[in-house]
C-alpha cells in the first residue's frame, strides 16, 4: 500500500500545483462542488417532507381511529352496556 500512497500523494500534489497556477479552473471545480451539494440538499428536503407528510398522514389516521373508538364507548355507556366500555386487553409481542 505505500508505493499507492505515494503515488496517490504525488498526484494530489500536482492537482494542487495545477489548480494554484489556474485559479478559474479550481474556482469552477468549487462551483462544481457547490452546485452538487445544492442538488444532494434539495434531494434530502423533498425526502424529509414526503417523510412528513407520510407522518401526519399516520397520526391522522391513528386521531380517526381513537375518535372513533370514543364515539363507541360514548354510546355503550349511553346504552347501559359497561360490558363495552372496557378496554380489551391487548398483549404486547415487541
Amino acid at each position: 500500500m505505500g508505493l499507492f500512497d505515494d503515488v496517490s500523494q504525488f498526484l494530489e500534489k500536482r492537482i494542487d500545483d495545477f489548480l494554484k497556477n489556474n485559479p478559474h479552473l479550481e474556482l469552477q471545480a468549487l462551483d462544481d462542488k457547490l452546485r452538487d451539494q445544492a442538488k444532494e440538499t434539495d434531494r434530502l428536503l423533498a425526502e424529509l417532507m414526503a417523510s412528513e407528510q407520510r407522518n401526519q398522514t399516520q397520526i391522522l389516521a391513528t386521531a380517526q381511529d381513537v375518535k372513533r373508538w370514543d364515539d363507541r364507548i360514548q354510546k355503550a355507556k349511553a346504552a347501559n352496556r359497561q360490558d363495552l366500555v372496557v378496554r380489551p386487553r391487548i398483549i404486547w409481542r415487541g
